[in-house]
């Protein structure tokens, strides 16, 4: 196990207890030595400002089972440290003021010039109840910190153990600036030596500056009051303009529903008056189809069975001048088809009207299954009849019935 060189104690380190801070160049690591004694260190190539404090890692080692509950004392190498920003010194103020565990001591040693006026000014804010020390090297801190353990420390703060004037007013003034600029502190009472002190320019000057940036800030808090109230009126005129806009749409969509209402009761009307008229035609071809049926079970001549197709046709286009394309409705016979039929009864003179009426259904793309229905006779009816007219037609077997309607029509 590890021991500290100094005080024999056991140190304890793990991985996680250090963090690497890549914008900033440096990786921040904390041993424990013992078990009330954190040891705080930035590794870095080149002197680095501190981003932020490690608030995770913190507590982390102080939630570890390594710190058994006691004081806490706190060293701190800074030999990389050359500054550290806002962020930073908000954190020390919170980890000074808030932050629960017994923090008892705290030491900061191999500090550079450059920031050892930083490190003063942060220890002259430091509770009361915190002792704070500067220390030159790892030894002295460690052996500052077991006398201050055992109680052989000799009352002294990093002003030293001398008293007088100038450390003292020191003291007041950095705490002062320190309670300006890190807590936004501008009431505090900035205590004043006699007139003709050494001193009293120096307090003085923070007494003035402390005026002005009251005043700078009572500035600024008025012109953000300006500007909530610039906004809260933009706002509420835009608010205002929203509730024109939402009634307006209100509207709009109201009109929209209405309409939609009055078309949907238009096109109910409108499908109940199809609806009627659908079944009138029904019933019209119905009749029709009927009346079909008899013009084609009529054995005399196509020049009555067209008369009575004619009668079929003028009842089913009654009120309209529409012609009849349904064949399933009524049959037609033009007066080409009048001569077609003249021309099969001078080549066949021995059909029959019927089988003439058959050979102009199918001439006109009549399918057997409505030829049956045309006819009220079944499927295989409708067959022997096409065989029937094949025969007395005299044609090949391989021939159709439609090829050869369609050569005779256009011959």
């Amino acid at each position: 196990m590890e021991r500290c060189s100094v005080s024999h104690l056991p140190v304890t380190r793990l991985p996680e207890w250090s963090v690497r801070h890549g914008s900033a160049g440096y990786v921040k690591e904390i041993s424990v030595i013992g078990n009330d004694i954190i040891h705080s260190r930035v590794v870095a190539d080149v002197p680095v400002v501190l981003d932020y404090m490690d608030n995770d890692l913190i507590h982390s080692v102080i939630d570890s089972p390594v710190l058994r509950g006691s004081p806490i004392h706190w060293i701190w190498n800074l030999q990389d440290v050359d500054g550290m920003s806002w962020g930073y010194k908000k954190d020390i103020t919170n980890l000074l003021y808030r932050w629960s565990p017994s923090l008892r001591l705290i030491v900061f040693y191999n500090l550079r010039p450059s920031f050892r006026t930083m490190m003063e000014t942060a220890a002259s804010v430091v509770p009361a109840q915190i002792e704070v020390i500067f220390a030159d090297s790892f030894k002295d801190a460690v052996e500052s910190t077991l006398a201050f353990k055992s109680g052989t420390l000799p009352q002294a703060s990093f002003w030293g153990t001398s008293k007088d004037e100038g450390h003292a007013r020191l003291q007041e003034f950095l705490c002062a600036v320190a309670k300006m600029t890190w807590f936004n502190m501008l009431d505090q009472v900035v205590p004043f030596p006699a007139a003709d002190s050494p001193y009293y320019p120096f307090l003085r000057s923070i007494a003035c500056m402390q005026d002005d940036l009251r005043s700078r800030a009572a500035e600024h808090q008025a012109e953000m009051a300006d500007l909530r109230r610039s906004y809260e009126q933009r706002l509420d005129r835009k608010k205002h303009h929203m509730k024109a806009q939402m009634e307006l749409h209100r509207q709009a969509l109201q009109g929209f529903e209405e309409e939609r209402s009055r078309l949907l009761l238009q096109l109910c009307s409108q499908e109940q008056k199809l609806e009627s008229v659908s079944r009138s035609v029904a019933e019209k071809r119905a009749a029709l189809a009927a009346i079909a049926r008899k013009v084609m079970a009529l054995e005399d001549d196509a020049g009555r069975g067209a008369g009575i197709a004619a009668t079929c046709r003028s009842l089913f286009s009654s009120g309209s001048s529409a012609p009849i394309a349904d064949a399933q409705a009524g049959i037609r016979f033009a007066e080409r088809d009048r001569a077609f039929i003249t021309l099969l009864e001078k080549i066949h003179p021995s059909l029959t009207p019927r089988e003439l009426q058959t050979l102009l259904l199918m001439k006109h793309n009549t399918t057997n299954r409505e030829l049956s229905g045309m006819m009220g006779v079944s499927a295989r009816g409708v067959e022997s009849l096409r065989y029937r007219i094949h025969k007395k037609r005299g044609i090949g077997r391989h021939r159709s019935i439609k090829s050869y309607l369609l050569e005779l029509s256009e011959g």
